[in-house]
């Protein structure tokens, strides 16, 4: 990016998250990468002060190690953020479903077939970066049809680690296929209005994500921190767990007057 940003500093340093926290999701800057104030401020057209307050920003999110007179590296994937962001998305987006399938007018279903039908298209020759963007529009559009858009803003805040594993698991076409799959249950359920088959169908997809977790964790162990993650057997527990206090909430919108 050649030039001189001409915004004020606290937008540069934003900016500045925002490309280099995209190039950690997508992987093009691995775990163990150094980087430098120097050079990211030449690259840029910038000073090194919104750098300096980009690479602080990008410590708090656990994506920066910056290490006193060594330098700043990338981190590995902190897998008990991964754990906490998955509780988070369980618990909200299992939600958000239910209610997205009370709500859920013709508009809304023309444009959530539209959005798997371009998750389809990238099956093949699309990116790992492309596909993830693809599924993330469809899970934010459940939270913008049951009328709370700002939900998905936490849970997106939330996910960062979460997000560097689904670049690596993107990169296995039968994963894609599957996870496209899973995708048109969901919108099949929310589109026909059946909110018990759109939480099925959630809780069943989230699982698998977390399952994948544990076959990315041994097929990319450099990437991660070293941390034990739970076993498929706990999260299928707890996603049990989750999905019952969502039907015992949803039971209870229903009754009332």
């Amino acid at each position: 990016m050649a030039g001189q940003i001409d915004l004020d500093r606290t937008t540069v340093a934003d900016e500045i998250v925002a490309l280099l926290r995209d190039r950690i999701v997508r992987g093009e800057l691995t775990p163990g990468a150094q980087l430098s104030e120097n050079e990211i401020a030449q690259q840029l057209g910038v000073s090194r002060t919104p750098v300096r307050e980009a690479f602080i920003q990008l410590r708090e999110q656990s994506l920066l190690r910056i290490l006193p007179q060594r330098g700043s590296f990338v981190a590995p994937i902190n897998l008990g953020q991964v754990e906490d962001s998955y509780f988070l998305r369980e618990t909200m987006e299992i939600r958000i479903v239910g209610l997205a399938a009370k709500n859920c007018k013709a508009k809304n279903a023309d444009r959530l077939r539209a959005i798997v039908n371009r998750q389809r298209t990238l099956l093949d020759g699309g990116s790992d970066a492309a596909f993830v963007k693809a599924d993330d529009a469809m899970h934010r559009y459940f939270s913008e049809i049951c009328g709370r858009p700002r939900v998905w803003k936490v849970i997106s805040d939330a996910k960062v680690q979460i997000d560097r594993l689904r670049c690596l698991n993107a990169q296995d076409q039968s994963t894609r296929e599957r996870i496209v799959g899973d995708h048109e249950r969901i919108v099949d359920a929310v589109v026909g209005g059946d909110a018990d088959a759109a939480v099925g169908a959630m809780t069943h997809h989230l699982r698998h994500i977390h399952k994948n977790i544990e076959r990315l964790a041994q097929q990319f162990p450099g990437y991660m921190d070293g941390q034990k993650f739970p076993s498929s057997r706990a999260a299928e527990a707890r996603a049990q767990r989750v999905g019952d206090m969502t039907a015992r909430r949803r039971t209870a919108d229903n009754n009332q007057p």
